[in-house]
């Protein structure tokens, strides 16, 4: 396109006229538009006397012209001819200069056009458009940094030409079946989990009768639009469930309780297609909640009898386990990486209080650092989560058989002091399997309906809740086993549950937006 005359500063002529076509994908979070200014029919940024050769090479071609092709742009005057009429459009805006394009976002579009409270979400350069000589300039960004509920438009930078709005939210759970198996005598399934392997959504899962098989499906795509066929993973036993899907460097590792075994398989590659050798992490029943690298090893935690225990890998794709050892006596429990340590909130099997511990791995064993009584209270039910956000680690835990929900927050990063118990209260129903996810700017969480009749889904923008706003339902005898089931997906909080449904057993996969 020319772009011999590159100017440094960043402006516009009050003249150019706003962007009439910005849209977003919401799936993708990808904004786009196309270059407007009229008379730049060589679409260099700024309207000169080398428009002239565009309408030159074009004189008296006849549309219409489609939007998206550079002859729109040459036929100045939209008149459907490319003429000496067009002459005059370059006349009219002589000088005027687009250099980039400034995007802004607000919640719900509040303020717009004014951008002294917006976020300016990115400054995109005219020389950064994209297209062939034949084609209109358009520009592109993706949004992965998501704010609840923005509403975007663009300028021409120093301008006040403000584009359109951007839609509403949908703010709604888009579902989409990924696996149908009919229900025969004795069916159960366990296990479902979710995760990112290779940059896009898995999920795997334990169901069916007698010797129970582990499946698993990965999307061919970063969203989850499309998925593989979902294949029957070689395990040559019965199982229990599936515990946790693991990234190892873009291949796909899992960890699955057999019959009195734990185990950890990986693939050679993403889709699951051939596997190495299972690989016995201990030879007990066990149930891992927590995985994570850490110093070039893979951390697993499970939990027998009440007693937490870590299993270590001698590499991030490890072939053998290191002796299990144990590291705390646990009745209910979250983990979480916090900084360089292994995380716990858990509540104590002996004492009966709720403590927040964290542990330096070495040498393949968990040494305590911290101890923080949370809750020395006796009703705590369950411990559901324990994530940071904003750099400060949070806790939900339940009590009063699940009836009353809590959260609390570290005050610093070095979590030795917390905040007082927060209730939260979202109506009645028991506060079990709740997951939160730091997305959309705050924080999102999960929770399930009364009796499994659906899932609830809600927003906090500041992290407290006391500003939740209801995030949509997913509707009708919904399950979901197992917890941290919530995952980011290109910003979007995404979700895999099962239903019930007549005869068969229907596995999907959600994303909301």
């Amino acid at each position: 396109y020319g772009l011999e005359e590159p100017e440094p500063a960043r402006v516009a002529s009050k003249a150019v006229p706003a962007v009439n076509d910005l849209s977003r994908n919401a799936r993708w979070n990808i904004l786009t538009w196309s270059y407007l200014n009229p008379g730049d029919y060589d679409q260099n940024g700024i309207v000169s006397i080398s428009d002239l050769t565009p309408l030159g090479q074009n004189f008296q071609g006849v549309g219409p012209f489609d939007p998206n092709t550079a002859l729109w742009m040459v036929d100045g005057d939209g008149n459907g001819e490319i003429n000496l009429a067009d002459i005059s459009v370059i006349g009219q805006n002589f000088g005027n200069m687009v250099t980039g394009y400034d995007l802004y976002a607000a919640p719900d579009g509040n303020g717009y056009p004014d951008t002294g409270s917006a976020r300016l979400v990115a400054s995109i350069q005219t020389a950064d458009s994209l297209g062939a000589a034949s084609e209109r300039r358009t520009f592109r960004h993706t949004d992965l940094d998501l704010q609840f509920g923005d509403r975007y438009w663009v300028q021409p930078a120093g301008s006040t030409a403000a584009s359109q709005l951007t839609g509403p939210w949908e703010n709604e759970w888009h579902s989409q079946l990924l696996y149908k198996v009919p229900i025969n005598g004795g069916f159960s399934t366990s296990g479902l989990k979710h995760a990112l392997v290779d940059g896009r959504p898995a999920a795997a899962w334990a169901s069916g009768s007698g010797s129970v098989p582990l499946y698993y499906t990965i999307a061919r795509d970063a969203v989850g639009n499309q998925w593989h066929d979902v294949i029957e993973v070689p395990t040559g036993q019965a199982n229990n469930g599936v515990s946790a899907i693991l990234d190892i460097d873009g291949r796909l590792g899992l960890t699955y309780y057999g019959v009195n075994q734990f185990i950890y398989r990986s693939a050679l590659d993403a889709e699951g297609l051939a596997w190495n050798s299972p690989v016995v992490a201990a030879n007990d029943y066990r149930n891992t909640v927590s995985s994570l690298s850490h110093n070039g090893k893979l951390v697993l935690v499970s939990a027998r009898n009440f007693v937490a225990y870590l299993h270590a890998g001698n590499a991030q794709d490890p072939t053998a386990f290191a002796p299990e050892h144990p590291f705390a006596l646990t009745q209910s429990q979250a983990f979480a990486q916090i900084g360089e340590q292994l995380g716990l909130v858990y509540k104590n099997n002996v004492s009966k209080a709720t403590i927040f511990n964290t542990y330096d791995i070495i040498n393949d064993n968990a040494m305590l650092d911290k101890t923080v009584i949370l809750d020395a209270s006796m009703d705590v039910s369950g411990v559901e989560k324990l994530m940071v956000f904003n750099g400060l680690p949070y806790t939900w835990y339940s009590k009063n058989t699940y009836q009353d929900f809590y959260q609390r927050r570290a005050t610093s990063s070095s979590a030795e002091v917390w905040t007082a118990a927060q209730q939260l209260d979202f109506g009645p129903g028991e506060y079990y399997g709740v997951d939160v996810l730091a997305a959309y700017g705050g924080l999102f969480m999960q929770l399930y309906a009364p009796d499994g009749q659906g899932i609830r889904s809600m927003m906090s923008r500041d992290g407290s809740f006391t500003d939740a706003q209801e995030t949509g339902y997913i509707q009708g005898n919904v399950f979901a086993t197992g917890k941290s089931v919530l995952l980011l997906v290109r910003g979007n909080p995404a979700v895999v549950y099962y239903r019930e449904v007549g005869s068969s057993i229907d596995y999907y996969f959600a994303v909301h937006y």
